[in-house]
């Protein structure tokens, strides 16, 4: 949560590369305008928990998601 609305999905799945994220996708409204937030998916709940530990105050586009 807490994205800028001028991040894409490319950008966040970059951002994540290195997580072993298998998908990402950022909410968007009716028009297609970011809502701020997005899913990652992950093969096991290990790697989603390590993904949490390590993004852990990290900043994109100066906010912390």
């Amino acid at each position: 949560k807490n994205l800028d609305e001028s991040i894409s999905e490319i950008q966040l799945e970059d951002t994540l590369n290195n997580m072993n994220n298998l998908s990402s996708k950022i909410s968007q409204d009716a028009t297609g305008a970011s809502l701020g937030y997005g899913y990652v998916q992950f093969e096991t709940k290990e790697q989603a928990e390590k993904c949490i530990e390590e993004t852990k105050g990290l900043k994109i586009k100066d906010k912390e998601i």
